[in-house]
């Protein structure tokens, strides 16, 4: 009977072992799934901080784009207003330069009238009343000669400031 004790005995002590045993299994598998769970709770936390501050980085760089694409808009409306002006200033000269011819065949014009009244005032000088006619035509071909030179010469001076 006493066998019977110590077997019985040993059962229990071996039971209690293994139940501590099993008990310390346990705890410590509680431990790791708890640890588990906080280490992805941590890292699920950081993933979703990291999200947030792509998200805002992003956001951020949509924002600056849609500035430099209004900018060269911008910038692409003032080139295009710049390609008017210069075609303005382009064709100004060319006004200018056609005002200039105008003005050389006004003198040319005037030149050649008044060689002639001269002329004509030279050769027919025995005619009074003729040549007094003629005196009155010179004086205002050298007046026109004097106003076309008038005209001509300001003329000049603003265009050459318009060359490019």
């Amino acid at each position: 009977m006493v066998g019977n004790i110590e077997n019985v005995f040993c059962e229990r002590v071996l039971a209690n072992q293994i139940s501590d045993g099993a008990k310390q299994i346990n705890y410590g598998v509680q431990t790791l799934v708890k640890g588990s769970n906080e280490q992805l709770s941590d890292s699920g936390r950081r993933i979703a901080e990291q999200m947030s501050q792509n998200t805002c980085i992003a956001r951020e760089t949509t924002d600056t784009l849609s500035l430099n694409k209004q900018t060269a808009e911008k910038g692409n409306k003032q080139l295009e207003q710049l390609e008017q002006l210069m075609q303005v200033v382009s064709d100004l000269n060319e006004s200018r330069r056609n005002l200039g011819k105008m003005f050389d065949i006004i003198n040319d014009i005037s030149t050649q009238t008044l060689n002639m009244v001269i002329e004509v005032a030279c050769a027919g000088q025995h005619a009074n009343n003729i040549a007094g006619g003629v005196k009155d035509v010179g004086g205002l071909i050298e007046n026109s000669i004097t106003k076309a030179n008038i005209i001509a010469f300001p003329c000049a001076v603003n265009a050459d400031s318009f060359d490019m």
